[in-house]
C-alpha cells in the first residue's frame, strides 16, 4: 500500500458487521436474530446463507471473523460444547475482535474469554428487547471497532505478503494510524492486535529509514558543493529533526502500547519519547503515563533466595519508614526518604541455653509483624512460637520473649537447646501492639497471647476459639481479633468473647480496620466486606484472580487485595465498582499493607520485591459538615462546591471566604451562579428566578418571568443577571429592576431558541449566549456596553455550559456530540477537541488559561487539554456517576469535578510545561530502562 492509499479502503464495501457463532442445534433461534439484525441495518455474517456451495469452509469461517468488526457468540450448553465453535472463538480473540456474549440457554464452563464480559440475554419471550439490548452494544465504539477492522485488514494484507515493504503506508495514513493506536491505549476492547502495533511500527520504522537516507544524501552533497553547505546544513538539520520527530512519535506509541503492561515501562519511554522530540504526541504520552503511574518505589530483598520470599509487610505509622518479614525468618525495615530506599536486614540474637526460643535462625516460616503506636518498636512472630522486638531507629541487640507461644510461659528448666531448637511448632497468624509497651499474638490454635515484654511477668492467656485458623487480623492496639477458621469467620474480643460474623467456609485471609467496625475475608477471587454483627454484607468486591492476601486501610474506606497472578488491586468501599489494578511484575503477592492515611499501598511477594504505590492520587471531597446528613454534591459556575442536604435537596451548602453558608430553596443546585465574592447568587426558579444577597443577613429576592428559564448567570461584581429563557435572551440589573432584552422570538414561532448556557467574561463587559432549536446550538458573544452580538457561531447539538478564559480571549463550549468546542475571540478561530463519548456536561479553563478541564455527562470521565497541544489529552476515571461540573482549583495544581455520585479532586501533576512534567516524571522513576528494553525500543546496546 502507497502513502496515498487509503486505509479506510482497506475492508471490503460488503464487509459484515457481525459474525454470529452457534451451534447448529439452535439454528432457528440464530437465523431469526440474524434476520431481525438485518432489518435493523446490520451487516451479518451466518455460516448458513454466507458460505457459497463450492467454498472452502474453513476458510471462509476465517474471512468471516476477520472482516466482521464484531464477533457474537451465542452461548447455549452445545456451543460452549462444540469444538468448531471454540475454534472460531479463539481465532476471533486472537484477531483482537470485540466480543459480545449472548445468551441463548444457561450452560456450564462457559470460556474465559467470555465469562469476564457482560452477558445479553436472548430470550423467545423477549426476543425485541433482547435485540434492541444486542443493537445498542453494537453501537457502542463503533468508530473504534471499524477502525480496528480497517487497521486489521492492511495489517493482515501486509503480513500475509511475506511483510512487503510495498504494503507499508507513510505520511498522512501512516500518522492516522499512530493516532488511531495511541487513542487505543485507554480502550477495553477492541484491542490492537500484535500485527496491527508491528504493521506500524514496520511503517514508521520504514519511514525514519527514508529520512535517514535524506540525511544521507545531503552528507553527499556537502562534499560535491561547498557553496551549497550551508543549503545542504539546513537540509540534513531538517531531516534530523523530520528523524527525531518520527523517533519521538514511535517511542510515544509505544509507551501507549505498555500504560496497561507495565505503567513504569511506560513512563520511561515517554521520558525518552520527549528527550528525542517534543512532539504533541510524546508530551500527551508522558502526561499520561504520569497521570497513570503509582509507583513509588521498589526495593528489592537482599540475598532473595526460595526460603526468603516475604509473607509480611507494614508501613511505620508515619509513613516514612516501611518492614517486611521473610519466611526465612529474617525482618528488614527501608526508610523512605532514602533514595533509592535499600532493605537493611535486623539482627537476630545469638543461640543460647538460657533462652531456647532464640532459635530464630533457624527460620520463622510465615513470620508476622507490627509497628508500635509510636513507630519506636517492631514485633516480629512467627511458626516457631516466639516473639523477636526490635527498636528499628537503633537495632542493636534485639529484645527477646522470655517464653515460647506454644508453651505460653517460660521453656522448662530441664529443656535443652537442641530438643527445643525448633520451638514448639505452633504457628502464629496474626501480632499487634496493645500500646507501646505489650504485644499481643495469635496462635493457629484459637489461643491469644498478651505479652508485657518491657517485664518478666508471665503472658496472659485467653482462648478465642477451640478450633484452628488458617488467618486472623487484629483491630487497633488488639481490641479485637478476627479468627478465619473452616466454619467461617469469628471474632473475639476481650471482656466480651468470641461472636459469630460470617458463616462462610475458605475464608484464606482476613483484614479489619483500626476500629474493628469493618471486616474483610478473602475466599477464592472474592472478598467479602461486612460490619461485624451485622445480618448481610456490605460489599463484595470480585477480581479476576485467586486472592493471596488483604489489607483494610485505618478509616475502613479501603480495601487492597493482592493476587496469584501478581497484581495489587484497591476497592473503595463506599463505591465498590471496578478496583485500581496495580501491575506487578510478577509472582503471586502475598502481603499487602496500607499508610495511616490509606493514600499508599506496600506490597511484597514471591518475586522478593517491596512496592510502595500512591494507589490512587484522587480523593473524594468531603460534603460541608454544616450540611449535616448530606445528598448530592454540584458544582456552582465558579467551581465552587454545593452540598444539598439529604433531607431538603433545595437547601443547600456552600463555602464563603472560610466559612459555610446556607441557601434555601434552590430548585436546582447544579444551576446556581455566584459573584466574585459568593455573596450573591442566582439561579432558576419556577416562574423566574431567584436571588440571594449573603452580604449580610441573608435576603432573598424572586424575580418574575413570563416564561420558563432555563440558565442563569451572575456578573463577577453581582450587579448584573443574565436569564436565559424560552425564546428570549435578557440582561437585569440587581435585584432586577431593570432589564435589556438582547434577543427576543415569537414561541415555537420562526427563529425560536431556547436559551440553554449564558456566561460573563471576567472583567463583565461580554456575555456568550447559547440558544438550542433542537437540532443546533447558535453559540453567541454580546458586547453588553453596545447591547449588539460581537461573535456568532454554530454548534451541532446540544451546550449546556459555557465558560470565558481567565484573560476573555477565548471561549470553551461542552456539546451534546460528545466534542468540546474552543473558539479564539480575537480572530474567530475554532479548534474541535475530542475524546469524549456522549454529551460534554462542563468544561473549565485553567487559572493561566492554556489548559482546560472537562466532564463527561455520557461517560463520566474528566480530560485534560493542553491548548498548544492540539487535541491530545489526559484522561481521568471521573468515579463521580455522571459529571455536571469541572473546575481546576484557584492554585492549578489540582481539578475537581462534580457528579451523580459525588465530589473528587486530582492533583494535576500532569499539567503545565512540558518541561516541568518531565522533570516531575524523572522524579516518578524507580529504575531504568533495561539493557534489553533499551535494545527493544531504542535500538540501543
Amino acid at each position: 500500500m502507497s502513502s496515498n492509499d487509503s486505509v479506510t479502503n482497506a475492508a471490503p464495501d460488503d464487509a459484515p458487521d457481525v459474525f454470529l457463532s452457534y451451534s447448529r442445534k439452535d439454528q432457528a433461534l440464530v437465523l431469526r436474530l440474524a434476520a431481525a439484525l438485518e432489518a435493523a441495518g446490520w451487516g451479518v455474517w451466518v455460516d448458513t446463507e454466507d458460505i457459497p456451495a463450492t467454498a472452502e469452509w474453513g476458510e471462509e469461517l476465517a474471512v468471516g471473523i476477520r472482516t466482521a468488526h464484531t464477533f457474537v457468540f451465542l452461548i447455549s450448553p452445545d456451543s460452549v460444547r462444540s469444538e468448531y465453535c471454540r475454534r472460531e472463538l479463539e481465532q476471533a480473540a486472537e484477531l483482537g475482535k470485540r466480543l459480545v456474549p449472548v445468551v441463548l440457554r444457561d450452560a456450564e464452563g462457559v470460556p474465559q474469554e467470555l465469562a469476564s464480559r457482560q452477558y445479553i440475554f436472548l430470550r423467545e419471550d423477549d426476543f425485541d428487547g433482547s435485540v434492541a439490548t444486542l443493537t445498542t452494544a453494537l453501537a457502542t465504539n463503533l468508530e473504534l471497532v471499524r477502525e480496528h477492522r480497517q487497521w486489521l485488514t492492511a495489517a493482515l494484507r501486509w503480513d500475509e505478503a511475506g511483510r512487503d515493504r510495498g504494503l507499508l503506508v507513510r505520511g498522512r495514513s501512516l500518522k492516522a494510524g499512530e493516532d488511531w493506536l495511541a487513542r487505543q491505549a485507554g480502550v477495553t476492547e477492541p484491542r490492537p492486535t500484535r500485527v496491527q502495533t508491528e504493521f506500524l511500527l514496520a511503517s514508521r520504522k520504514a519511514e525514519t529509514r527514508r529520512l535517514r537516507a535524506i540525511i544521507a544524501a545531503v552528507a553527499v552533497a556537502l562534499a560535491v558543493a561547498i557553496l551549497l553547505g550551508v543549503l545542504a546544513l539546513l537540509q540534513r538539520n531538517a531531516a534530523r529533526k523530520a528523524a527525531a520527530i518520527a523517533r519521538s512519535r514511535e517511542l510515544a506509541i509505544a509507551s501507549g502500547q505498555q500504560l496497561a503492561l507495565d505503567p513504569e515501562r511506560s513512563l520511561l519511554l515517554a521520558i525518552e519519547a520527549v528527550k528525542a522530540r517534543t512532539t504533541a504526541e510524546a508530551g500527551n504520552a508522558l502526561r499520561t503515563a504520569v497521570s497513570a503511574t503509582r509507583l513509588r518505589a521498589e526495593i528489592p530483598v537482599p540475598g532473595q533466595t526460595v526460603r526468603s520470599l516475604v509473607s509480611d509487610v507494614a508501613f511505620s505509622p508515619g509513613g516514612n519508614a516501611i518492614a517486611a518479614a521473610l519466611e526465612n525468618g529474617e525482618v528488614g525495615v527501608a526508610g523512605l526518604a532514602q533514595r533509592p530506599p535499600r532493605l537493611v536486614l535486623l539482627p537476630v540474637p545469638a543461640l543460647s541455653a538460657d533462652d531456647p526460643c532464640t532459635t530464630f535462625t533457624s527460620g520463622q516460616g510465615a513470620t508476622r509483624i507490627a509497628f508500635s503506636p509510636d513507630g519506636r518498636l517492631l514485633a516480629a512472630a512467627g511458626d516457631r512460637s516466639w516473639i523477636l522486638l526490635w527498636t528499628p531507629a537503633r537495632p542493636g541487640k534485639p529484645v527477646t520473649s522470655p517464653f515460647c507461644l506454644g508453651y505460653t510461659g517460660p521453656p522448662p528448666v530441664t529443656a535443652t537447646v537442641s530438643s527445643l531448637a525448633g520451638g514448639s511448632s505452633v504457628g502464629m497468624t496474626a501480632v499487634t501492639f496493645a500500646g507501646n509497651d505489650a504485644v499481643v499474638a495469635a496462635e493457629e490454635t484459637g489461643t491469644i497471647v498478651r505479652w508485657r515484654w518491657a517485664g518478666r511477668a508471665p503472658p496472659e492467656v485467653a482462648r478465642a476459639s477451640r478450633l484452628p485458623n488458617v488467618a486472623a487480623a487484629f483491630s487497633g492496639r488488639g481490641h479485637s481479633v478476627a479468627l478465619a477458621e473452616d466454619s467461617g469467620v469469628g471474632v473475639w474480643a476481650p471482656g466480651r468473647g468470641a461472636y459469630a460474623s460470617l458463616a462462610v467456609g475458605g475464608v484464606t485471609a482476613v483484614a479489619v480496620d483500626a476500629d474493628g467496625g469493618l471486616l474483610a475475608a478473602a475466599r477464592g477471587s472474592s472478598i467479602g466486606v461486612w460490619r461485624p454483627g451485622a445480618a448481610r454484607l456490605a460489599a463484595v468486591l470480585t477480581t479476576h484472580d485467586t486472592v493471596r492476601s488483604i489489607a483494610v486501610s485505618r478509616d475502613g474506606r479501603f480495601v487492597a487485595a493482592g493476587g496469584q497472578a501478581g497484581a495489587v488491586s484497591v476497592w473503595t468501599v463506599a463505591h465498590p465498582g471496578p478496583p485500581v489494578v496495580l501491575t506487578v511484575s510478577s509472582g503471586p503477592v502475598t502481603a499487602v499493607a496500607f499508610s495511616s492515611d490509606g493514600s499508599r499501598v506496600l506490597s511484597g511477594g514471591d518475586d522478593g520485591v517491596l512496592r510502595v504505590w500512591a494507589w490512587d492520587p484522587g480523593r473524594f471531597v468531603s460534603p460541608l459538615a454544616a450540611a449535616g446528613p448530606s445528598g448530592r454534591v454540584s458544582m456552582a459556575d465558579d467551581g465552587r462546591l454545593v452540598t444539598a442536604e439529604a433531607a431538603d435537596p433545595h437547601r443547600v451548602w456552600v463555602e464563603l471566604g472560610g466559612h459555610p453558608r446556607v441557601l434555601d430553596d434552590v430548585p436546582d443546585p447544579t444551576a446556581l451562579s455566584l459573584s466574585r465574592t459568593g455573596l450573591r447568587a442566582v439561579a432558576p426558579a419556577n416562574g423566574g428566578i431567584r436571588a440571594w444577597d449573603l452580604s449580610g443577613t441573608p435576603r432573598v429576592w424572586e424575580i418574575s418571568a413570563d416564561r420558563k428559564v432555563h440558565a442563569t448567570a451572575l456578573s463577577p461584581d453581582g450587579r448584573t443577571i443574565a436569564s436565559g429563557e424560552d425564546g428570549r435572551l435578557r440582561v437585569l440589573q440587581w435585584p432586577g429592576k431593570s432589564e435589556t432584552v438582547l434577543e427576543q422570538s415569537r414561541l415555537f414561532g420562526p427563529g425560536y431558541l431556547v436559551y440553554t448556557a449564558a456566561a460573563f467574561s471576567p472583567d463583565g463587559k461580554r456575555l456568550a449566549s447559547a440558544g438550542y432549536n433542537g437540532k443546533i446550538s447558535e453559540v453567541a458573544v454580546w458586547d453588553l456596553r453596545a447591547s449588539k452580538r460581537a461573535f456568532q457561531f454554530v454548534v451541532p447539538g446540544y451546550v449546556p455550559a459555557l465558560a470565558f478564559s481567565p484573560d476573555a480571549t477565548k471561549l470553551v463550549a461542552p456539546v451534546s456530540d460528545g466534542t468540546v468546542r474552543v473558539w479564539d475571540l480575537d480572530d474567530g478561530s475554532l479548534t474541535v477537541l475530542r475524546g469524549h463519548h456522549g454529551t460534554v456536561g462542563d468544561a473549565a479553563f485553567s487559572p493561566d488559561g492554556k489548559e482546560l478541564v472537562s466532564g463527561g455527562a455520557g461517560d463520566g470521565t474528566v480530560r485534560v487539554w493542553e491548548l498548544a497541544e492540539g487535541d491530545k489529552s489526559v484522561g481521568l476515571p471521573g468515579l463521580v456517576g455522571d459529571i455536571g461540573g469541572v473546575a481546576f482549583t484557584p492554585d492549578g495544581r489540582a481539578i475537581e469535578a462534580a457528579g451523580t455520585a459525588g465530589a473528587r479532586e486530582w492533583p494535576c501533576d500532569f499539567c503545565g510545561s512540558i518541561g516541568d512534567v518531565l522533570s516531575n516524571a524523572e522524579a516518578l522513576t524507580v529504575r531504568s530502562l533495561t539493557p534489553e528494553e533499551r535494545a527493544q525500543f531504542l535500538h540501543r546496546r
